[in-house]
């Protein structure tokens, strides 16, 4: 009973949708993961197989989600004006070298950003100050 409920555990941490209270919980992923880890070891440690089962199954769920992916933006329109690129940086979103990369090679003039936290409007500050030198950040 306890390794079906570790595994439902973490099936919502990997799998739910980004509603407001997963995505909190999933922000902790790194701490989630590291925690069924320990499980692992001691339910089997103990001898509690299915409890260990369930941990190392959900462990294999959740390392898969470590990494947030960075996809690609659809082409935009280069006709006469302003183009204009708006990115949600996903705060969990380790990977702030890809993700600014990914932004530049846009090529828009104004760049917006949505879950900026003080870390990330750092990085967005030091790697964005030549190519958009113009900007308000409100982490």
């Amino acid at each position: 009973m306890s390794g079906a409920l570790v595994l439902a555990g973490a099936c919502v941490l990997a799998f739910s949708p980004d509603h407001f209270l997963p995505m909190v919980a999933r922000s902790f992923l790194p701490q989630w993961v590291f925690g069924l880890a320990l499980l692992v070891v001691l339910s089997l440690w103990h001898h509690r197989l299915l409890l260990g089962a369930g941990a190392l199954v959900g462990l294999v769920l959740a390392s898969g989600q470590l990494r947030a992916p960075v996809s690609q933006a659809m082409p935009g329109f280069h006709g006469q004006g302003i183009t204009i690129a708006h990115l949600n940086l996903l705060q969990p979103n380790r990977d702030k070298t890809e993700a600014i990369r990914a932004a530049l090679a846009q090529g828009a003039d104004l760049l917006a950003f949505q879950e900026v936290d003080t870390v990330w409007a750092a990085r967005l500050e030091e790697k964005l100050a030549v190519s958009h030198p113009h900007r308000l950040v409100v982490p």
